[in-house]
């Protein structure tokens, strides 16, 4: 950049552009992370000359970004520990699917650098048995013989049988606190996806719909 002085002579003055420094980032794997599970991460940022503002986090399977997050950052030097990513599972993941944490820090002035982790996530095991919870009974689900990604209960006992109506969870465990993943209430109708252990319980009318959905089983 140049600068004309007072004498009229004429100076090069040079910008000097500061950015963040990004080190001791260590993350929970190496290269694996089951799906429905967290990745985290712990890091030092460092900017010795201008104050530092916020550390975005994207997590990212080939060009989706599958979630974000900013974390605040302020001072000159921050240390992040076992900061957690939610890996979610989704219905359609293949197994060992490519992905990435892209770690950006950034100062007040809007400079920033930028740190890339590239990892595979996994499809979890889902046992052969899962537990249907309604109207405080739990109900065993087999797994199908013919088809691995169907689950199908025995013939009810009561006279009753099963309700037309019913809401209620699926968990990998007969307690749903002991629960790995429990599949709970989605947008649509007659459909479940995986939810937290307090999430809302899915809704069912068998008069709507001949079967059962629950993503992030099926493929």
């Amino acid at each position: 950049m140049e600068a004309i002085s007072d004498n009229g002579s004429v100076t090069s003055e040079m910008t000097v552009v500061r950015m963040p420094e990004i080190s001791e980032l260590q993350f929970s794997t190496t290269d694996q992370i089951p799906a429905a599970d967290s990745l985290y991460f712990s890091v030092k940022i460092h900017d010795p000359q201008t104050p530092l503002s916020t550390l975005e986090v994207k997590l990212m399977t080939g060009e989706t970004l599958v979630s974000s997050q900013s974390i605040r950052t302020k001072g000159t030097d921050v240390s992040i520990v076992e900061k957690g990513i939610y890996i979610p599972f989704e219905a359609g993941l293949e197994e060992n699917q490519e992905a990435k944490v892209i770690l950006t820090a950034i100062n007040v002035e809007g400079s920033e650098v930028t740190q890339t982790f590239d990892f595979h996530i996994t499809r979890p095991q889902i046992p052969e048995v899962l537990y249907l919870h309604y109207n405080g009974e739990v109900v065993e689900m087999n797994r199908s013989e013919d088809n691995p990604y169907l689950y199908l209960t025995e013939v009810s006992d009561s006279e009753e049988g099963y309700p037309m109506e019913l809401s209620g969870k699926i968990s990998t465990t007969v307690s749903l606190d002991d629960a790995k993943l429990i599949w709970g209430a989605a947008e649509a109708s007659n459909t479940a996806v995986l939810i937290e252990a307090s999430g809302p319980s899915f809704a069912f009318d068998y008069r709507d719909y001949y079967d059962y959905v629950i993503h992030d089983v099926t493929n």
